[in-house]
Protein backbone atom coordinates (compact mmCIF):
# COMPACT_ATOMS: atom_id res chain seq x y z
CA UNK A 1 0.00 0.00 0.00
CA UNK A 2 2.85 2.64 0.58
CA UNK A 3 4.87 1.50 -2.27
CA UNK A 4 1.41 2.44 -4.32
CA UNK A 5 0.76 5.78 -2.28
CA UNK A 6 4.26 6.68 -3.34
CA UNK A 7 4.00 6.00 -6.58
CA UNK A 8 1.31 9.10 -7.05
CA UNK A 9 2.72 10.86 -4.01
CA UNK A 10 6.42 11.80 -6.34
CA UNK A 11 4.57 13.86 -8.64
CA UNK A 12 3.71 15.94 -5.66
CA UNK A 13 5.77 18.46 -3.50
CA UNK A 14 3.84 18.50 -0.43
CA UNK A 15 6.02 18.19 2.51
CA UNK A 16 3.56 14.82 3.69
CA UNK A 17 4.32 13.55 0.06
CA UNK A 18 8.21 13.88 0.81
CA UNK A 19 7.77 11.60 4.07
CA UNK A 20 5.62 8.88 2.02
CA UNK A 21 7.74 8.78 -0.93
CA UNK A 22 11.10 8.54 1.75
CA UNK A 23 9.73 6.00 3.69
CA UNK A 24 8.75 3.33 0.68
CA UNK A 25 11.32 0.48 -0.55
CA UNK A 26 9.52 0.34 -3.54
CA UNK A 27 9.73 2.59 -6.38
CA UNK A 28 6.86 2.35 -8.55
CA UNK A 29 5.18 4.62 -11.91
CA UNK A 30 2.62 6.58 -11.76
CA UNK A 31 0.61 7.32 -14.86
CA UNK A 32 -2.42 10.15 -14.78
CA UNK A 33 -1.62 12.17 -11.75
CA UNK A 34 -3.96 14.80 -10.62
CA UNK A 35 -3.86 16.50 -7.74
CA UNK A 36 -6.64 18.49 -5.41
CA UNK A 37 -4.86 21.36 -3.82
CA UNK A 38 -5.78 20.64 0.07
CA UNK A 39 -7.37 17.55 -0.21
CA UNK A 40 -5.68 14.69 -2.02
CA UNK A 41 -3.66 13.36 -5.53
CA UNK A 42 -4.62 10.47 -7.42
CA UNK A 43 -3.64 8.40 -10.52
CA UNK A 44 -3.15 4.95 -11.91
CA UNK A 45 -0.68 2.37 -10.43
CA UNK A 46 -0.06 -0.91 -12.21
CA UNK A 47 -3.72 -0.53 -13.75
CA UNK A 48 -5.41 0.44 -10.27
CA UNK A 49 -6.81 4.29 -9.58
CA UNK A 50 -4.79 5.25 -6.34
CA UNK A 51 -6.00 8.08 -4.43
CA UNK A 52 -3.92 9.59 -1.48
CA UNK A 53 -5.42 11.96 0.34
CA UNK A 54 -7.22 13.72 3.67
CA UNK A 55 -9.39 12.08 5.28
CA UNK A 56 -11.10 15.44 5.46
CA UNK A 57 -11.64 14.31 1.68
CA UNK A 58 -11.77 11.13 1.26
CA UNK A 59 -14.17 8.89 4.13
CA UNK A 60 -11.92 6.81 6.27
CA UNK A 61 -14.95 4.24 6.86
CA UNK A 62 -14.06 1.19 9.26
CA UNK A 63 -10.47 2.99 9.70
CA UNK A 64 -12.05 6.02 11.25
CA UNK A 65 -10.79 4.89 14.95
CA UNK A 66 -7.83 4.39 13.89
CA UNK A 67 -7.32 7.81 11.97
CA UNK A 68 -8.60 9.22 15.11
CA UNK A 69 -6.19 7.51 17.40
CA UNK A 70 -3.37 8.46 15.14
CA UNK A 71 -4.00 12.23 14.87
CA UNK A 72 -4.81 11.93 19.03
CA UNK A 73 -1.68 11.08 18.94
CA UNK A 74 -0.60 14.25 17.19
CA UNK A 75 0.45 12.57 13.58
CA UNK A 76 -1.42 13.79 10.36
CA UNK A 77 -2.98 11.23 8.57
CA UNK A 78 -3.58 10.90 4.93
CA UNK A 79 -5.66 7.70 3.32
CA UNK A 80 -5.17 5.65 0.51
CA UNK A 81 -7.61 4.04 -1.41
CA UNK A 82 -7.18 1.54 -4.35
CA UNK A 83 -9.59 1.30 -6.80
CA UNK A 84 -12.51 3.28 -4.64
CA UNK A 85 -11.84 0.78 -1.55
CA UNK A 86 -10.04 2.26 1.41
CA UNK A 87 -6.84 0.37 1.42
CA UNK A 88 -5.19 2.10 4.57
CA UNK A 89 -4.16 4.84 6.36
CA UNK A 90 -0.36 5.93 6.94
CA UNK A 91 0.53 8.31 9.73
CA UNK A 92 2.92 11.54 9.45
CA UNK A 93 4.45 13.44 12.76
CA UNK A 94 7.20 15.66 12.45
CA UNK A 95 9.87 15.22 15.26
CA UNK A 96 10.97 18.37 17.59
CA UNK A 97 14.72 19.02 16.74
CA UNK A 98 17.07 18.18 19.20
CA UNK A 99 17.82 22.20 20.25
CA UNK A 100 14.29 23.07 19.91
CA UNK A 101 14.11 23.25 23.99
CA UNK A 102 17.25 25.21 24.23
CA UNK A 103 15.69 27.91 21.62
CA UNK A 104 12.48 27.78 23.65
CA UNK A 105 14.46 28.79 26.64
CA UNK A 106 16.15 31.57 24.77
CA UNK A 107 13.54 33.19 23.56
CA UNK A 108 10.51 32.88 26.84
CA UNK A 109 12.81 35.61 28.38
CA UNK A 110 12.03 37.96 25.74
CA UNK A 111 8.17 37.77 26.55
CA UNK A 112 7.78 34.95 23.45
CA UNK A 113 6.19 31.67 25.00
CA UNK A 114 6.87 28.33 24.00
CA UNK A 115 2.96 27.24 23.13
CA UNK A 116 3.16 26.87 19.74
CA UNK A 117 4.81 23.61 20.10
CA UNK A 118 2.58 22.05 21.74
CA UNK A 119 -0.15 18.93 21.03
CA UNK A 120 -3.24 19.84 19.94
CA UNK A 121 -5.53 17.52 21.10
CA UNK A 122 -4.76 18.46 24.88
CA UNK A 123 -6.73 20.45 26.71
CA UNK A 124 -3.42 22.70 27.87
CA UNK A 125 -0.38 23.08 25.85
CA UNK A 126 2.47 21.46 26.66
CA UNK A 127 5.93 24.03 26.14
CA UNK A 128 8.37 21.19 23.64
CA UNK A 129 11.10 20.60 26.01
CA UNK A 130 10.08 21.99 29.31
CA UNK A 131 7.93 20.57 32.40
CA UNK A 132 5.81 24.18 31.89
CA UNK A 133 1.90 24.34 31.16
CA UNK A 134 -0.47 26.30 29.77
CA UNK A 135 -3.52 27.47 30.11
Amino acid sequence: MLAYAAAVERHSTHPLATAITTAADAVLMAQDVSEEAGHGISGIVDGHRVTVGSPRWIDPGPLAARVQSLEADGQTCVLVTIDGLVAGVIGVRDELRPEVPEVISDIEPSGCRGEHAHRRQRPHSTCAGTDRRHR
